[in-house]
């Protein structure tokens, strides 16, 4: 490092303490304009870049807070507060897939960023919600247009379930069974859909059964409470 360097980041360091001091009594104007000036003389100072994102995050300037932190992961790529930063105001300007992969980029570089893995794991569940009305819309064309398809009707039931759709669920797998009453699988799926809703959907693939099981055996039964205790992904593993 050169002394003009040296004394350069000296300086932008001195500038960059006043920016603090500024911003914790209350003088947003004046912090920015210590990090404007920290900047200047040291334009890969990537905390300032950093301290900069921050100020003008907290203050909803989004445009401006994305410029500093993409500024920041660009000087200090390894920086993962400017990602997690950067991961926010993405999803705040409804950016969410970018938005997403800079929350993960930020937590690839530091795991025990806890408010960081809460915020990509609400990303995640309205990104996967989004997916699944998606899959719905689909789902609910192929049947209205092959009405005559197991498989979709058994499919959309599967889907309504995830989204906690129960009672529209349990019609799919009914619809799903009469038309292919030897797979017992559509029966299982319609057993896991009936445990969250009641014994009114079940009646009618039985009416003339012992009421209590509604013509399923005690291990079929058995099988329910089984199924009932795995996970998205195991369910799908069996069943499709």
């Amino acid at each position: 490092m050169t002394d003009e360097s040296s004394c350069n980041t000296r300086l932008a360091q001195e500038y960059y303490a006043r920016a603090r001091t500024a911003h914790q009594s209350g003088d947003v104007s004046s912090a920015i304009q210590w990090l404007q000036e920290s900047l200047k003389v040291a334009p890969d100072f990537a905390d300032g870049w950093i301290a900069l994102g921050e100020v003008m995050k907290a203050h909803q300037e989004w445009d401006m807070a994305a410029s500093a932190y993409l500024k920041a992961v660009e000087v200090k790529p390894d920086a993962a507060e400017a990602w997690a930063g950067l991961g926010w105001v993405l999803t705040e300007q409804g950016d969410h897939e970018n938005g997403i992969s800079a929350y993960q980029q930020s937590i690839q570089l530091n795991r025990s960023q806890t408010p960081v893995k809460y915020n990509l794991a609400l990303e995640l569940i309205n990104s996967a919600r989004k997916v699944l009305n998606e899959t719905l819309e689909l789902l609910q064309e192929v049947v209205s247009e092959q009405p005559s398809d197991h498989n979709a009707w058994n499919t959309l039931g599967f889907a309504l379930h995830m989204s906690r759709r129960q009672d529209e669920a349990a019609e799919a797998y009914c619809r799903a069974i009469e038309i292919a009453p030897e797979i017992d699988d559509f029966k299982m799926n319609l057993l896991v859909a009936h445990y969250g809703i009641g014994t009114a959907h079940i009646k009618a693939l039985a009416p003339n059964e012992d009421a209590s099981n509604h013509g399923f055996t005690d291990n079929e039964i058995a099988t329910m409470d089984e199924m009932c205790s795995m996970d998205t992904e195991e369910m799908v593993r069996r069943f499709f």
